[in-house]
């Protein structure tokens, strides 16, 4: 790959701020009650203390991964405080397919994002469908029966719902008609190739891989949702992908690479996100992976959503839910300070007077 990349002002910036998210994210974990936010402040900035999206550097401790951890490791949960024991033995009886049936309805429905106190948790139904099916057939009848009963199953903000295709027969909605008549074939087809493949591939072998299935059979490539459920499959099922493969970037990790680099010579703009990506995890690891430490490298999975959050931080990103702060608690503390404020910032600072010291 030729082409040259040079850091920008914004490099150290993303340094500091990777740097207050491990310090959060090791409270976080190491806490029997989570992160307390009424506590003094954790780190020199506000905004990371009080809004605790900005508190991990690890894909698996996201908050839109919260209800996946919980049904997969129950009382083992590395999120003490999340722990479920209602989930321990779930293993025994679901089989990789049923696994891969939960990670893909999971994503579909939103990953229980909302970024708001509930984040990970918003609308999921994942938890219920486990405990209400012994294998994907049963979780399928469960999850269409609670949607045609009109029980909200989709996350409402925080993430993207897939473009459904039209309704078809007796189905009322897009969605319905797509778990109902596709899913269960997708998750069958995928493990078949992934055994047939009998190596590791890497993440965009295999969200290419499901795409083509989506276009014989005339869907749109729902290329958000299917790459998130592909980094599950690694994250949990790593002998079918590989964990520090090179990933797909969404809009918020292009335009963070962008600001964190300039490139010159590179012939696509690929080249240059891959290159800058490349920089990224051969400089940072999480202090809580082991396997980081071994490969002395950063998984690109899980930095590629710390690039997302990083441009919603440097534009001091407010989600709904946190009217109570006052507007100094929603203020960061960065290195770059001409970068523009999210309007939704903006408009809180309006509501709640001027920002002032603390």
């Amino acid at each position: 790959m030729s082409g040259k990349l040079t850091p920008t002002k914004h490099w150290d910036n993303f340094l500091q701020y990777y740097e207050r998210c491990c310090t959060l994210m090791e409270i976080n974990i190491n806490s029997e009650h989570g992160r307390d936010t009424s506590e003094p402040l954790h780190v020199d900035d506000p905004l990371m203390h009080y809004i605790t999206i900005y508190d991990v550097v690890e894909r698996r401790f996201a908050g839109f991964s919260n209800a996946l951890q919980q049904v997969w490791f129950g009382s083992e949960n590395p999120k003490r405080w999340q722990i479920d024991t209602r989930f321990d033995g779930i293993h025994d009886r679901l089989t990789e397919q049923d696994w891969l049936f939960v990670f893909l309805i999971h994503r579909l429905t939103g990953s229980g994002a909302s970024f708001a106190h509930d984040h990970g948790f918003r609308n999921s139904i994942i938890a219920d469908m486990i405990l209400n099916g012994d294998h994907k057939e049963e979780m399928c009848r469960y999850v269409l029966g609670e949607m045609e009963g009109g029980r909200a199953v989709f996350t409402s903000i925080g993430n993207q719902i897939p473009p459904f295709p039209k309704p078809e027969g007796p189905y009322a909605r897009g969605s319905e008609f797509y778990i109902a008549e596709y899913v269960i074939d997708l998750v069958e087809d995928l493990h078949a190739k992934l055994i047939e493949w009998n190596q590791s591939k890497s993440i965009r072998e295999v969200v290419d891989w499901i795409h083509d299935w989506h276009r014989q059979r005339g869907l749109k490539r729902f290329h958000f949702v299917m790459t998130a459920f592909v980094m599950d499959i690694a994250e949990y099922l790593p002998h079918y992908i590989d964990r520090y493969s090179r990933v797909n970037y969404g809009k918020n990790a292009i335009e963070a690479l962008e600001l964190l680099f300039n490139g010159e010579g590179f012939k696509t703009k690929m080249d240059f996100l891959d290159a800058a990506m490349d920089y990224i995890v051969n400089n940072l690891t999480s202090p809580m992976s082991d396997d980081d430490a071994e490969r002395g490298m950063g998984k690109p999975y899980s930095l590629e959503d710390v690039a997302c959050d990083y441009v919603r931080y440097v534009g001091c990103y407010v989600p709904e839910g946190y009217d109570h702060l006052d507007p100094w608690q929603v203020t960061h503390n960065s290195l770059v300070d001409d970068y523009p404020k999210h309007w939704r910032w903006e408009k809180h600072v309006e509501r709640k007077g001027v920002v002032h010291n603390h």
